[in-house]
C-alpha cells in the first residue's frame, strides 16, 4: 500500500495497480480524484467492475496506459502505488523505441516485432514498432494464400495505434499520441 498525500492535482501523475490474475503491476494515468465508496477491488481485470463499499475513501478515476485509454476505472487510492516523478516513464522502453527517440538508431534499423499475449491457434497479437510508424498493436490471423500459391501466411486483420505504451506507460507523443 502507498502513504502519499490527497491532493487535487493527481491529473496526469502515474500509478501502479495490481492487475490480472498473477497481480502484476500495470501502469495506469491518473484522470481525476474523487471521495467514494464505489469503487473497484484490486486486482483489476477484464472483468472488473464498481463494488459499493461501506466507507467513502479517495478514489483514483484511472485509465490503463496503452490497453483500453477510453474506459475510467475507479480505484481506491490505497490500492494503488504513485509513481514519483523521477520513475514516471519518459525514456523509452524496449517495446516502443524508435529512431525518433533514441538516437543510436535510425528509420532503417529501428523496426521491430514481438507477439504478445496468448491467443488461439491460427490468430496472435503483435507490437510492432520503428521503421518510420507509431507503435502499434496488430492482430493477425494464419490464412490460406492465393488459390495458386501453397501455405498459409500472416494477415493484419486489425490495427490500434495506442497514445501510451502497455509497457512502460509513456506517453508516444512522437507520432502524435496515437491519434490520427
Amino acid at each position: 500500500m502507498s502513504e502519499f498525500r490527497v491532493s487535487g492535482d493527481m491529473f496526469g501523475r502515474y500509478v501502479t495497480i495490481p492487475t490480472g490474475f498473477d497481480k502484476q503491476q500495470h501502469v495506469y494515468k491518473v484522470v481525476g480524484m474523487i471521495e467514494s465508496n464505489g469503487y473497484c477491488d484490486v486486482p483489476i481485470t477484464g472483468w472488473t467492475e464498481k463494488i459499493h463499499h461501506d466507507e467513502i475513501v479517495p478514489v483514483l478515476l484511472v485509465i490503463h496506459c496503452g490497453i483500453c485509454e477510453e474506459k475510467v476505472i475507479r480505484v481506491a487510492l490505497k490500492d494503488c502505488t504513485l509513481l514519483e516523478a523521477q520513475e514516471t516513464p519518459k525514456s523509452p522502453c524496449f517495446l516502443c523505441d524508435n529512431a525518433r527517440v533514441n538516437d543510436d538508431l535510425t528509420d532503417k534499423n529501428d523496426l521491430h516485432y514481438r507477439t504478445v499475449g496468448d491467443s488461439d491457434d491460427g490468430f496472435r497479437v503483435m507490437v510492432g514498432a520503428g521503421w518510420g510508424k507509431p507503435l502499434r498493436i496488430l492482430f493477425e490471423q494464419r490464412r490460406r494464400g492465393h488459390p495458386s500459391r501453397s501455405g498459409e501466411s500472416w494477415v493484419t486483420v486489425g490495427i490500434y495505434e495506442p497514445r501510451f505504451c502497455p509497457n512502460c506507460g509513456r506517453e508516444l507523443w512522437e507520432y502524435g499520441g496515437g491519434q490520427k
